[in-house]
């Protein structure tokens, strides 16, 4: 029985770095589609300070 339980135990563990590594995977490819869809505006907005500099 406690071999069972201890299986348990570290598939649960297994299971739990699974998910928050998901989770952070997530976060970085909604941030790399945010930057990129935000790029372009602050890049003009940049260069229209610079030039009236």
């Amino acid at each position: 029985m406690k071999t069972n339980s201890l299986s348990c135990r570290i598939t649960e563990k297994g299971q739990g770095l699974v998910e928050y590594a998901l989770i952070i995977l997530i976060v970085i490819l909604v941030s790399i589609f945010a930057l990129s869809r935000i790029s372009e505006p602050l890049i003009e907005i940049i260069n229209k300070i610079a030039n009236n500099l």
